[in-house]
């Protein structure tokens, strides 16, 4: 009798746990390298997504080995950067691993498309939208799920991240991908680890648009729930006394200012030897 494998649901339950605890096993100089640099004694910490991703791989390869899914072993495989453009007419892919059971023949029926992963370790602009559409478009053509893994950053950072690129966006480009994203909530995963020593923090794709929207929300109603600042009464009196030292001091200002030209004049005048001409007056 000829063994059969659990069903896809199940493989990728399995596969998932064992990705989060691949995370867990990275040592710490797999999330920032240290690097010195010619003529500079200090180390600085670099953070290096391909380096990371070795590590990733060495590690989930071996715990499935570890692992009891004896038949799956043989014929579902981890590839990393598989090129998918040519795949039912899919863009420019190129996942950072698929885990699937490839076609063998033109003819076969029986592949398994499982999980397709995406790493990053530095947040750039429209880089989260581009793999957020990437597992979507993997998801809508057959892969059960789809993981983004950000190392390195706070999942506070991811939602910064998100509004401040969403910011600086057209309205419709950034709805075109929300219509993208709309049907794979659930089937798209975020795993979020920050150092080795940080706790793996594990969100679906329509609990983070939520907290998003939830952190835009408390910070508008924040802004406008602060007290306004009171106005102290004011003293006519006092008011009045104040404008009259002012008034009195910008006329005396420019008094002396005024004596001050003409007391520069006569001295010009004494050195040249100008005299002024007596003005008669006439009745």
């Amino acid at each position: 009798m000829t063994e059969k494998l659990p069903s896809a649901d199940k493989l990728v339950k399995n596969y998932e746990t064992l990705i989060s605890t691949a995370l867990n096993e990275i040592p710490s100089d797999y999330f920032k390298v240290p690097i010195i640099h010619e003529g500079n004694p200090e180390i600085e910490d670099n953070i290096r997504e391909r380096v990371f991703c070795y590590e990733f791989y060495s590690c989930l390869r071996q715990l499935i080995k570890e692992s009891d899914l004896d038949l799956a072993k043989e014929i579902i495989f981890i590839h990393g950067e598989l090129p998918k453009q040519k795949y039912r007419s899919l863009p420019d892919i190129i996942p950072d691993f698929l885990i699937h059971k490839p076609y063998r023949k033109q003819s076969e029926k029986d592949h398994l498309n499982l999980v397709s992963i995406e790493v990053k370790g530095n947040l750039k602009e429209h880089g989260i939208f581009k793999d957020f559409k990437s597992l979507s478009l993997m998801t809508k053509n057959g892969y059960c799920l789809g993981i983004f893994i950000l190392f390195s950053k706070s999942y506070q950072e991811l939602k910064d991240h998100w509004n401040n690129t969403k910011a600086k966006m057209k309205p419709c480009d950034f709805n075109l991908y929300m219509d993208l994203y709309a049907q794979e909530h659930t089937k798209i995963k975020i795993l979020v680890k920050e150092s080795s020593e940080s706790q793996l923090m594990e969100k679906t794709l329509g609990e983070f648009l939520k907290d998003v929207d939830d952190a835009i929300k408390s910070k508008a109603v924040s802004s406008q729930s602060k007290p306004l600042k009171a106005i102290e009464p004011t003293n006519p009196t006092a008011d009045r006394k104040s404008l009259a030292v002012r008034v009195s001091r910008t006329i005396g200002n420019r008094q002396s200012a005024f004596e001050s030209r003409q007391q520069k004049l006569a001295k010009y005048k004494k050195q040249k030897g100008i005299v002024d001409e007596a003005v008669e007056d006439k009745d």
